[in-house]
């Protein structure tokens, strides 16, 4: 949903967040053994990861990133839309800013499970489907 560079530790190489979609419908379904069962493990395994939410990614400042998102607390912004960093609070260290939301009301669960069981299940695989 978006990206945002920033230094999260102050310790010169910048890191990434990754806003992306928490939901528990999406985690559900998605690890069920029906779910785009026709798809490769590597197709099915990305489809998890983006239900889990968002991702902090520290920069360990040898050109690899390593996964912080779940000591960092990031990991559950729901629908995550977009994300930013300044120093709100003048602290000398960047806070993290993300906007979020999605559709709600009395069906959301059912909403939340049609997207991942009719949308995002019966999705082409490939990025040629729209020819």
């Amino acid at each position: 949903m978006s990206v945002c560079w920033f230094d999260c530790d102050n310790d010169g190489p910048q890191d990434l967040y990754v806003a992306n979609m928490w939901t528990a419908a999406g985690q559900r379904i998605s690890t069920q053994e029906v779910f785009a069962k026709e798809s490769p493990e590597k197709i099915r395994s990305l489809y998890r990861k983006h239900a889990m939410g968002n991702s902090l990614l520290r920069n360990g400042g040898d050109s690899r990133f390593h996964d912080a998102s779940s000591a960092a607390g990031v990991q559950m912004g729901r629908w995550s839309w977009s994300s930013d960093a300044w120093d709100f609070d003048h602290d000398g260290y960047a806070d993290l800013y993300v906007t979020n939301g999605m559709v709600s009301g009395p069906s959301q669960d059912e909403l939340n499970s049609f997207f991942w069981r009719q949308v995002v299940a019966k999705s082409p695989q490939d990025g040629n489907a729209l020819r």
